[in-house]
């Protein structure tokens, strides 16, 4: 595994099915926030980038996923910057 997650991550793979492959899954440091985060900015307006912040991000290898929780990673840090 080359690529890494990003700090705090945590993951799991799970077993393949008889009619599905294995998928990677990863869930961040943050997850209690990603809720309140959505509510607080995009709760009525699923345009908003906040309606795509993940609480769980899945993808079927382990170079998708950390890519995919990078892209969380960039997201959250915008949406705090709103914070302050």
């Amino acid at each position: 595994m080359s690529a890494k997650l990003p700090d705090g991550w945590t993951y799991f793979q799970s077993a393949p099915g008889s009619q599905e492959p294995s998928r990677w899954y990863a869930t961040p440091p943050y997850s209690a926030s990603v809720f309140a985060l959505r509510e607080k900015y995009g709760a009525s307006r699923s345009s908003d980038p906040a309606w795509n912040l993940a609480h769980t991000v899945d993808a079927p290898t382990w170079t998708k996923l950390c890519a995919e929780a990078a892209e969380q990673v960039a997201l959250h840090q915008s949406l705090m910057e709103r914070e302050s």
